[in-house]
C-alpha cells in the first residue's frame, strides 16, 4: 500500500509540474505575441482568436485578421505556426524576441491565407522591374503575385 501512495504522489507531482510549465509557456508566449501586436498597432490592426503551444517547440496562432491602417481590405490567415528546434525555442520566446538577435532557426508555416485582389498591388507593382531590397523568398512571392495579377486581369 505504501508503494502505491508514493507512486501516486509522484504521478500527481509530475502532472502539477507539467501543468505549471504549460501555463508558464502559454502565458509567456501570449504576452510576447500581444507585445508584438502592440508594436505594430500604429500601422496595422492585428487580431487573433487563439494561441497554442506544445512543449516540443511549436507555437500556433489561429484566426488572424490583419488590416493595414487606412485600408478597407482585410487579410485573413487561418493559422500561423512557428516551430523551433526544441523546447528552448519556447523559453526564448517567453524571454522575449530580440529584433537584433532573432532565433537561429525557425520554421514558419501559414495556412489558409486570404489576400484581397486589391492588395496584390502592394506585392506586385505595375512596373516589370525586378523587386529589390527584399529577401529572395519575398522577391519570388512578388513575381508570383505579378504573374497571378496579370493572368487574372487579362483573363
Amino acid at each position: 500500500m505504501k508503494h502505491k501512495s508514493i507512486i501516486g504522489l509522484c504521478l500527481i507531482g509530475c502532472l502539477v509540474a507539467y501543468g505549471g510549465l504549460k501555463s508558464y509557456v502559454y502565458f509567456g508566449v501570449k504576452s510576447e505575441v500581444d507585445r508584438l501586436v502592440h508594436l505594430v498597432e500604429p500601422y496595422i490592426d492585428i487580431r487573433y482568436q487563439a494561441i497554442s503551444s506544445s512543449l516540443s517547440g511549436e507555437i500556433s496562432v489561429e484566426g488572424i485578421t490583419v488590416i493595414p491602417r487606412g485600408a478597407v481590405e482585410v487579410v485573413r490567415i487561418g493559422s500561423l505556426q512557428l516551430t523551433g528546434d526544441d523546447f528552448t525555442f519556447l523559453l526564448k520566446m517567453v524571454a522575449g524576441l530580440k529584433m537584433d538577435k532573432p532565433p537561429e532557426k525557425v520554421r514558419i508555416a501559414a495556412r489558409r491565407v486570404d489576400i484581397p485582389l486589391d492588395m496584390l498591388q502592394l506585392l506586385a507593382p505595375e512596373s516589370e522591374a525586378p523587386v529589390t531590397g527584399l529577401s529572395p523568398v519575398l522577391c519570388q512571392v512578388s513575381s508570383v503575385m505579378r504573374v497571378l495579377k496579370t493572368s487574372i486581369t487579362s483573363g
